[in-house]
């Protein structure tokens, strides 16, 4: 069975605008804590910097912390909600959400119906509450408690502690690289766990030998996700494969290359070190890839495919490549280069300038309404189409 997953990218998809009233269809904060709510309609609210507590409310969200601790709340509705970076609680409330912890300490609560719900990086706490749920706590020592319901159970690298909870649950203990697990409970109902036999040279079979709970277990070899690429948290210079990458930049200055496949580049996953300093090269190759630029210099490239790229920091050069890419202007000085194809590009800068060319294709550039914007953004002829948000 593959995994359900989760991409950064959906919590970015929509009109997003510049808002500092609470109460509208799309939001994005500023770098400072706030309390952002949205309506009884489908939102998307972005917290971007800072402490924010996030409420959906009714409808189909799109929910991102961003960077910091933030708080979500997808309310009633079928709800994405992504943490980013920092330590977040993420509650889906009513609905069949989808939940994305992020690069933190997380904790992430399904709420009723039947939710998908990732950690990511990191050790994290994952409850899937009432309904058929699938978890995956990603790499990192998680608690993962499927809750009432027929579930299914990843438990990915780590030492994680597992309580499927009542239902006739599906467990796999069979991730590569494989790992043992801590502690298992299987609750009541008929399950089934797929088990690696000697993971690193331990076995999980004397914590299932102990546990009567697990009915069905069934060894097996360690089974890799087909699509899935390496996972990488350091500074310097990272290849990634041809496959879904996750390269993490941390406070230094970085290179990395994503290559083929849908990856995700972080400039500066862990925001250490005084900001400005760092220099940071993103070149995400072919594909559908996610970037974000660190809190120093960036020069970004999306290459082939329909890429997210933001360019954050002091100073931001920004180029597209070929492909429907959305592009947002979240740092003070940023030049961008759209590229070939229908872009659009959110210029939601509070500080310093922003040029942006837009090239082939139908694009759409929206400047926020932020007291000022207007005149620091330089928009060029080619951009078909000219909004304020």
């Amino acid at each position: 069975m593959s995994k359900i997953r989760t991409l950064l990218a959906l919590a970015i998809a929509g009109a997003l605008v510049f808002a500092t009233t609470a109460f509208a269809k799309n939001i994005v904060g500023s770098g400072a804590a706030e309390r952002l709510t949205g309506t009884e309609g489908p939102d998307v609210i972005n917290g971007l910097g800072g402490r924010d507590t996030i409420r959906g409310l009714g409808g189909d969200d799109v929910l991102t912390g961003d960077t910091g601790p933030d708080e979500l709340y997808g309310g009633a509705g079928n709800d994405n909600m992504n943490g980013g970076s920092g330590d977040d609680r993420l509650i889906g409330e009513d609905g069949n959400d989808q939940g994305l912890g992020g690069f933190g300490h997380d904790t992430l609560l399904g709420g009723p119906g039947d939710d998908n719900l990732e950690g990511n990086e990191a050790p994290d706490v994952l409850n899937g509450g009432d309904g058929n749920d699938t978890l995956d706590g990603g790499s990192g020592g998680d608690d993962i408690n499927g809750g009432n319901g027929n579930d299914t159970i990843f438990s990915d690298t780590g030492p994680d502690r597992i309580d499927a909870g009542p239902g006739d649950d599906i467990i796999h203990l069979n991730s590569d690289p494989p790992s043992a697990i801590k502690s298992i409970d299987c609750g009541d109902g008929y399950d089934t766990v797929y088990n690696t036999p000697a993971p690193m040279g331990r076995t999980n079979r004397k914590l299932l030998a102990a546990q009567p709970n697990c009915e069905n277990v069934i060894d097996l070899a360690a089974e890799r996700d087909p699509t899935r690429g390496i996972t990488w948290s350091g500074n310097g210079t990272k290849n990634g494969t041809d496959r879904n990458d996750r390269l993490n930049g941390q406070g230094g200055s970085n290179t990395l290359y994503g290559h083929a496949g849908n990856d995700v580049l972080w400039g500066d996953a862990r925001h250490s070190g005084k900001a400005g300093k760092q220099s940071d090269l993103l070149d995400a190759g072919p594909g559908d890839d996610t970037v974000y630029g660190g809190r120093g210099k960036n020069r970004i490239l999306g290459g082939d495919g329909n890429d997210f790229l933001q360019g954050n920091g002091t100073t931001s050069t920004i180029f597209g490549g070929n492909g429907a890419d959305n592009i947002r202007i979240a740092g003070k000085n940023t030049i961008v280069d759209a590229g070939p194809d229908d872009d659009t590009i959110y210029a939601i800068t509070a500080s310093g300038r922003a040029r942006i060319s837009c090239g082939p294709g139908n694009d759409t550039v929206i400047v926020s309404k932020f007291k000022g914007n207007r005149a620091r953004v330089k928009v060029a002829a080619d951009c078909e189409k000219k909004k304020r948000g």
